[in-house]
């Protein structure tokens, strides 16, 4: 499996062109949504942090399609409120100085 490879994460998110982005996140989304619908009858799923993170990630930057499938929601729907990263729940996305900046909120900060 890909995502269990060294150094898969950069290949990911990182090293990706421009002109990749549009298919690799919706590619990315799809199979979110694949694993969500493959685990989310599992008994005690809904306890786990990592369950809740991929559900809210899904609900917030996903929407459905006519024939059933899911595709990414339009950037400039997205708030600076969505989920950043499933893994590090706490990284934000605002504008500083007129610029995007992702980072992490003051809350985990002081934690």
């Amino acid at each position: 499996m890909a995502y269990l490879e060294k150094g898969h994460q950069n290949k990911t998110i990182y090293q990706t062109k421009t002109t990749e982005e549009k298919p690799k996140l919706e590619h990315l989304i799809q199979q979110a949504h694949g694993l969500f619908v493959l685990v989310k009858d599992c008994a005690g799923v809904e306890n786990f942090r990592s369950f809740e993170h991929l559900t809210r990630l899904l609900k917030e930057q996903a929407v459905a399609t006519k024939d059933g499938n899911v595709k990414p929601v339009e950037g400039g729907k997205l708030t600076y409120q969505i989920l950043q990263n499933p893994s590090d729940p706490d990284a934000t996305f605002r504008h500083k100085a007129g610029e995007p900046h992702i980072g992490h909120s003051f809350r985990s900060l002081r934690q």
